[in-house]
């Protein structure tokens, strides 16, 4: 059977290529609507659109978009139809549309769109009309205002005939003028409207049907000239025209009109004019604001709307409005394609599908090998035998591949494209490979299949005929397999457009398999060595993954020349040139150890150094090596035994020469040709686009020598082992170097955690570490374990050190444990120190200065930054013996009521923190003696240089002998010290003042000679005094205290009774004045204050007790007190003598007023009552006017020099 034989259709009958939107053949539009397949998707799409023209007049835009070929244009003018609804000669659009919608699902929308609306459709593709204007730019308006008119049969060839015929259509009157015309003329108006002499006809016609509005012919020719000049279209105008045209219908017809206006190819157009797209947006949105629901517009496009206007409008906001304008946005997929071409060109008669079935059922185990493509990128459904009954003898993927691969081949064509592209039709691409008489798959048997290449004579037109014949000249390099070489180069081409396959051997193959029956094996082999000699021939290049590239004839042309030349790049070209290569591999030097500590790796590459740094060298042995067995074995005898050194061998490649010695090649041409053509922009782009080539080729050599060593092996203590299955070189670099550091450095699990600056810190804390040291057992019961394995190993360093050098520098102890067999990180052997040092066990000293205590400032800045550590030196520690830490730990029980362990920095800390206290107690204590003038100063001062001596001993051990040793001289001062503190804290120095205060500044001047008792008196102050001024007097102090109120309990007695006195004959003299006549007659208050003074000011009123002596406010003592008591009357007398000059003035002051006549004013009195009564008071202003009536009746009386007593 042949495969012509198994259509439902003839394979050769008519099928229109191209769908154009503005075709108004009639059989045209019914055939389309009988072939039309409507698939689920397509379906839903209907479904939208419907429902919106049907439920919406809000918005009224639609945006249908899809790639080349995918049905949007035909998918707009189906919708179209359905609109419009044409009446054929046995039924309507809507019918014939209704029967191919098996589900029934679109017929309810239909049916009510078609009893509610009656629907023009203005449908152009405007890619057709850009091309009429011959490079001009119309609005795009004014373009869909001509489509209007010329919908309605008027002519817009000469836009001004149309808008003539619309203006008389409008008056009524275009009939008769079509009548009048052709009676003038004697020809058909359709033949004489484009022509020049018609325009003499229609002023002759236009006097005869307008004779009142244009009476002559001369006013017919300005008519005609007016419209000639044209108007301006913006979208209100074509709103207002489009909307006027659509209610006269309705008048006409008494049916609610709707207009649809339906612009394909809106996609491309914009791409030549952006500013469209601000256009169709004011269009749209000036339809749905004036046409409520009248108006609609639908456009296609190749691109979504978001990216249209992401590319071309400026901000988020215009984006955002042009996108809600078109609510409706339609993306066709290849989804529709497939089922549309497996309907209309594919479909197979029922009674031979049976035969396809058997053909597939005894092939489908080698029909899915060839239809499993490795790393395909795009969705690819399992192979089923509906598929491929379907699409026989096409293979079910190849729609959905040659799609895009069209799209771009059409796309990027210089040649037969015009504006915007072709719409070039897939079913006629499909149809074509069937029925081209070059192929004759048509006539073929079944079994055959459709192969790849095939599709590329039907893209013929696109391509360039360069590469066309390029393509064809191939067929010579090989006369068996010629036809092979062209078929390759066909499906490279066509692949070249494709980013979704491998171009691989393996997928070639699969892509020229062309029967079922064929030995894919043999396929393979074939398609393999036809590669290698394009390959060599230069007519296509190959990456390291193995896939190939089709080039264009001028890149032929450049490789073959550099093919012609390999020989100029030698061995040693290749070879360095590959040694730097793996330089840039493996920039890595150094490996982070279980993240503990990183080591520094030696790295050779061939047995040339690179890094010289670390113990651990890895030795890397590239392609160029790999192959040679005897340096292999020598490297294993050479590595028995040797920790040191890894030996890392690449697996072989022998591409990796080839194509480093084409890629130098490469280079020295481009730097060549780049010389020789300078500034030639043209060559200068062919160049750097070979140089981009060049560049990736490069890439891909990296890749290959990455590949080749993660693929290798690596000798170790005489054994080969593979690489760890790991896809990164630095993982693998890692692994491999780790295995030696164990080996190298066999101290350094003795640590084997990770220590960090911060562990370091925490015991300058507290002894608090880290849970993940705690297996050092470097802490016991909170104190430094000193026996610690690691400490003691730190500890025995330090003394080889000393003993080496005569001292242990910081970076010389690092350098010792960064060294084999420890390798241990700085951080640790930083800890270790910090904590021999805070035990005890080691002293330090930095830039000349000693330091004993860890909690000196800036001795954790040393342990904590490695700069400093390495300028410290450490020095073993002085010795303690065990009686001299008891005696220290029993002193600071006894004497300072500290209790300590028996270690030596335990001691030394609490002894330097005792006595530093001490210390700042007795600097306090000593500012208490010198303000007291108490009798202990030489004691303390003594005390506190012992203390201090003490505390300035060099080392830890010196501090604990030296305040063992110096006991007995601080003890009794310490005894001393306590008793005075003692002494204070018991609040008696506050009575030790006031009692030295009294007895120096008080009582020795009060004492009276004349006492009978002055002697004994005499005696006891003696004492007291004495007391005061011997350290003795804390011991004696109830004796002291018992002496002294002996002279002060009598004094105060006598003191209280005379201050009493005194206040009282004052008092009594006072009042006696206060009610003296002369006095009472003194009118100056001033003047009575003044009198009383002389003896006010000898008064105390203050109530004192036997702790306030002398008086707290007075402050006068007895004998001050008796003699002012003995001179009231003195001071009575002086009172009376004041008095008497103070009346002496008045009475002469009187005399002197009563000798002037000056009269006296008028006092008048005036009672309340006679204000006004009755008065209601609302508010601020009633309040105000009722004040202001008061006011005038009391400015009155004074403006008549009366004075005014208000009763």
């Amino acid at each position: 059977m042949l495969i012509k034989d198994l259509f439902r259709d003839s394979i050769e009958r008519y099928i229109n290529p191209v769908i154009k939107v503005q075709e108004d053949d009639i059989n045209v539009a019914k055939r389309e609507l009988q072939e039309y397949v409507i698939t689920d998707q397509l379906r839903e799409h209907f479904k939208e659109c419907l429902d919106k023209y049907l439920n919406d007049k809000n918005k009224v835009g639609y945006w249908i978009s899809g790639w080349f070929g995918s049905g949007k244009s035909h998918f707009l003018k189906i919708f179209g139809y359905l609109l419009e609804n044409h009446q054929f000669d046995d039924c309507t659009a809507a019918d014939i549309f209704i029967r191919r919608d098996e589900t029934n699902t679109l017929k309810k929308y239909i049916e009510k769109i078609n009893e509610s609306y009656k629907t023009t459709v203005v449908m152009f593709d405007i890619l057709e009309e850009a091309a009429k204007l011959e490079g001009k730019v119309e609005p795009i308006e004014q373009t869909i205002y001509k489509q209007w008119l010329s919908k309605r049969g008027f002519y817009t060839g000469k836009l001004w005939v149309a808008e003539m015929e619309k203006e008389l259509s409008d008056e009524g009157k275009y009939e008769e003028f079509v009548q009048t015309i052709e009676e003038i003329s004697n020809r058909k108006w359709e033949d004489i409207r484009p022509t020049r002499i018609g325009q003499n006809y229609i002023q002759r016609a236009l006097v005869k049907v307008l004779p009142e509005q244009i009476p002559t012919e001369s006013v017919a020719k300005d008519y005609i000239e007016d419209l000639q000049r044209g108007k301006s279209i913006s979208a209100s105008i074509l709103a207002d025209e489009l909307l006027k045209y659509v209610e006269e219908l309705d008048k006409q017809t008494g049916l609610n009109n709707r207009l649809f206006v339906i612009v394909d190819e809106i996609g491309q157009y914009i791409s030549a004019n952006p500013e469209v797209i601000g256009y169709l947006q004011a269009i749209e949105s000036t339809f749905a604001r004036k046409g409520k629901g009248k108006l609609w517009i639908a456009v296609s496009s190749q691109n979504k709307l978001e990216q249209l206007t992401e590319q071309y409008l400026k901000t988020e906001d215009e984006v955002n409005k042009v996108i809600d304008r078109f609510e409706v946005r339609i993306h066709l997929t290849p989804e529709n394609l497939d089922k549309v071409i497996n309907e209309r060109v594919l479909k197979k008669k029922p009674e031979v599908i049976k035969d396809i079935d058997r053909l597939y059922e005894r092939n489908k185990g080698k029909l899915s090998s060839i239809l499993e493509f490795k790393d395909f990128k795009k969705y690819m459904p399992k192979l089923n035998k509906e598929d491929f009954i379907n699409a026989y003898p096409f293979l079910p993927y190849h729609i959905r591949l040659i799609q895009p691969i069209y799209y771009n081949v059409i796309s990027n064509s210089k040649v037969n494209k015009k504006l915007g592209g072709t719409n070039r039709s897939m079913i006629k691409a499909t149809q074509g490979i069937l029925i081209d008489s070059n192929i004759n798959m048509k006539d073929k048997n079944i079994g055959e299949l459709v192969t790849l290449d095939m599709f590329f004579e039907q893209a013929k037109e696109f391509i360039d005929d360069q590469i066309q014949i390029s393509i064809k000249e191939a067929e010579q390099l090989d006369p068996n397999n010629g036809e092979l070489l062209v078929k390759i180069l066909k499906v490279l081409y066509l692949l070249d457009n494709d980013d979704k396959l491998q171009k691989d051997v393996d997928t070639i193959a699969k892509l020229l398999i062309n029967n079922v029956d064929a030995d894919f094996i043999d396929t393979l082999e074939r398609v393999k060595s036809s590669l290698d000699i394009l390959y060599k021939h230069g007519y296509v290049e190959r990456d390291a993954h193995g896939n190939y590239k089709f080039i264009s004839p001028e890149e032929q042309s450049f490789r073959q020349e550099a093919i012609s030349r390999l020989k100029e790049i030698g061995v040693r070209d290749v070879n360095k040139k590959i040694k730097e290569v793996i330089d840039e591999l493996f920039t890595i030097t150094r490996i982070n150890y279980k993240n503990i500590r990183p080591f520094d790796i030696q790295i050779t590459i061939d047995d040339e150094v690179r890094n010289s740094r670390g113990l651990v060298c890895l030795n890397l042995n590239s392609v160029m090596q790999s192959s040679d067995e005897l340096r292999k074995q020598q490297h294993l005898l050479k590595s028995i035994g040797d920790s040191r050194n890894i030996y890392w061998y690449a697996k072989y490649d022998s591409t990796i020469d080839e194509d480093m010695q084409q890629y130098l090649i490469f280079n020295k041409i481009i730097d060549e040709y780049r010389r020789k053509w300078g500034s030639d922009e043209d060559k200068s782009y062919f160049l750097r686009k070979e140089e981009q080539k060049n560049l990736k080729l490069y890439e891909d050599i990296k890749d290959k020598i990455k590949k080749s060593f993660i693929n290798g092996t690596y000798i170790y203590q005489g054994k080969e082992f593979p690489i760890p299955n790991k896809s990164d070189l630095k993982s693998i670099f890692e692994d491999i170097s780790s295995l030696a550091i164990p080996k190298v450095y066999h101290r350094f699990d003795a640590v084997g955690v990770k220590i960090t600056k911060e562990d370091i810190q925490s015991i300058f804390k507290g002894n608090q570490l880290s849970i993940d040291l705690s297996g050092l057992n470097l802490i016991q019961d909170t104190n430094v374990n000193a026996e610690s394995a690691v400490l003691k190993e730190v500890l025995n360093e330090i003394k080889t050190l000393k003993n080496k050098y005569g001292q242990c520098v910081g970076k010389d102890l690092l350098s010792v444990f960064d060294n084999e067999p420890y390798g241990w990180a700085s951080e640790a052997v930083r800890l270790f120190t910090a904590l021999l040092f805070k035990n005890g066990n080691i002293e330090l000293n930095y830039e000349g200065k000693d330091f004993l205590d860890y909690n000196q400032s800036g001795v954790r800045d040393i342990f904590e930054n490695e700069p400093n550590f390495r300028k410290a030196i450490f020095k073993l520690a002085v010795v303690v013996d065990a009686s001299t830490r008891q005696k220290c730990q029993d002193i600071l029980m006894s004497m300072f009521n500290k209790k300590s362990e028996d270690t030596l920095v335990e001691l030394y800390i609490n002894t330097r923190n005792v006595l530093i206290d001490y210390r700042n107690n007795i600097s306090a204590m000593k500012e208490i003696i010198s303000s007291n003038d108490l009798a202990f100063k030489d004691s303390i001062d003594k005390l506190d240089e012992i203390f201090k001596t003490i505390l300035n001993s060099k080392t830890q051990g010196e501090t604990i002998n030296n305040f063992v040793q110096k006991a007995s001289e601080y003890e009794p001062l310490l005894s001393k010290y306590k008793k005075l503190k003692n002494f204070i804290d018991n609040g008696n120095l506050k009575e030790y003042k006031k009692m030295k205060y009294f007895l120096t500044n008080v009582w020795i001047i009060e004492l009276d000679r004349n006492d009978e008792n002055i002697e004994t008196k005499e005696k006891i102050f003696a004492q007291i005094m004495n007391d005061l001024k011997s350290e003795s007097f804390v011991d004696s102090w109830p004796n002291v205290r018992d002496n002294f109120y002996k002279l002060y309990d009598p004094y105060v007695k006598e003191y209280i009774k005379t201050h009493e006195t005194l206040y009282k004959v004052y008092n009594e003299k006072i009042e006696e004045m206060r009610k003296n006549k002369s006095f009472l007659n003194l009118k100056s208050e001033i003047a009575k204050g003044y009198i009383l003074s002389v003896l006010t000011d000898k008064l105390c009123s203050h109530s004192i007790s036997k702790f306030e002596v002398p008086c707290p406010n007075c402050r006068t003592f007895i004998r001050d007190m008796k003699t002012s008591i003995d001179a009231v009357d003195v001071y009575y007398e002086k009172a009376m003598n004041k008095l008497y000059e103070y009346l002496n003035k008045q009475i002469e002051e009187e005399r002197k007023e009563s000798e002037v006549e000056d009269p006296q004013p008028v006092i008048k009195h005036i009672s309340t009552s006679s204000f006004p009564k009755n008065v209601l008071l609302r508010n601020p202003k009633s309040v105000k006017g009722y004040v202001k009536r008061i006011e005038k009746q009391l400015m009155e009386e004074i403006s008549a020099g009366n004075s005014i007593m208000i009763e």
